[in-house]
């Protein structure tokens, strides 16, 4: 719970330089290969476009996998970037050519995950779901691919804006 409360406030980060430090993430520390790693957990990721708003990040995701129709698997994603302490607040698939949803593998890895662990230490995963509801205002038990994904990213460039 201490690394929750730790993570948590790291979210105070000054948002002066946000899009410098937005472009930056994106491009040099490997943000859209992560998030198209949330979106298709298993598809090889070949390379993207992305365009930093002042309220959003549009990325469009290209994998060298192919679809059902032997067509490049294409996927654009909105990274909404959050007012509040989260540096993004919500993730919208805009367009997914896959025959496998956006977000799907990443919301069953999760489960099994977040399973194992429940049924390792109930009393531990209780604590923790508890404190994730009142900082995050949401319930981990009712998240899907897609939460657990703005999760992830917020975590990851969190981590990349702390360890400058």
């Amino acid at each position: 719970m201490k690394q929750i409360v730790a993570i948590l406030s790291l979210f105070l980060i000054s948002k002066f330089s946000f899009s410098q430090n937005m472009t930056d993430f994106f491009v040099n520390h490997r943000g859209i290969q992560n998030l198209g790693s949330c979106v298709h957990l298993t598809n090889t990721f070949y390379y993207d476009y992305y365009d930093v708003k002042p309220d959003h990040v549009m990325v469009e995701i290209h994998y060298k996998d192919l679809n059902l129709n032997n067509d490049s698997v294409v996927t654009r994603v909105s990274l909404h970037i959050g007012t509040g302490l989260l540096p993004f607040d919500r993730i919208t698939a805009n367009y997914d050519n896959d025959w496998v949803n956006p977000f799907a593998a990443l919301g069953v890895s999760c489960w099994f995950v977040k399973q194992a662990i429940r049924n390792s230490n109930p009393d531990d995963y209780q604590k923790t779901r508890s404190a994730m509801n009142v900082l995050l205002g949401t319930d981990p038990d009712d998240w899907n691919g897609a939460d657990w994904a703005l999760f992830v990213m917020n975590l990851i460039y969190i981590n990349y804006c702390t360890s400058k």
